[in-house]
């Protein structure tokens, strides 16, 4: 049940674009294929948090632009794939250092949709390191 990708195949290609973007392609076709498996919305998110760990930051990238624009129906797993997307952010799943990797690269690369997606994620994360307030205990009654 392992959806990762060998990075000598998925990040290292030195072929043409055309050969680049299928390899794209397909793993946004298993890895959505993969999520929408998972019973729990939990479990996508680890998951996904997971293979995008894995890549490169620009295939990271790539993948999620791809996900975010891409308009095919046939897509399997697209929706729990976004939702899968929304909850590693909102859970911070992912270290800060690659979020704002991810960010820098689609602002330089002219991926305006996951620039904003990611625009201002990060930033919670880092005000809550630098506050490191110890969470209140509540009192019981």
């Amino acid at each position: 049940m392992e959806i990762r990708e060998d990075n000598h195949t998925q990040g290292n290609l030195d072929g043409d674009n055309h050969e680049e973007n299928n390899s794209s392609k397909e793993l946004l076709r298993r890895v959505t294929r993969r999520l929408a498996s998972l019973p729990e919305l939990d479990m996508r998110a680890v998951v996904l948090s997971e293979q995008l760990i894995d890549l490169k930051v620009e295939d990271a990238a790539g993948f999620l632009n791809s996900l975010l624009t891409e308009q095919q129906a046939e897509l399997t797993g697209r929706k729990e794939s976004l939702t899968a997307l929304a909850e590693l952010l909102a859970a911070e799943l992912l270290p800060y250092e690659f979020l704002s990797q991810l960010y820098a690269h689609a602002r330089e690369n002219q991926m305006e949709v996951l620039a904003l997606t990611l625009f201002g994620v990060g930033s919670d994360i880092s005000k809550k390191r630098k506050s490191e307030e110890p969470p209140k205990k509540i009192q019981p009654r």
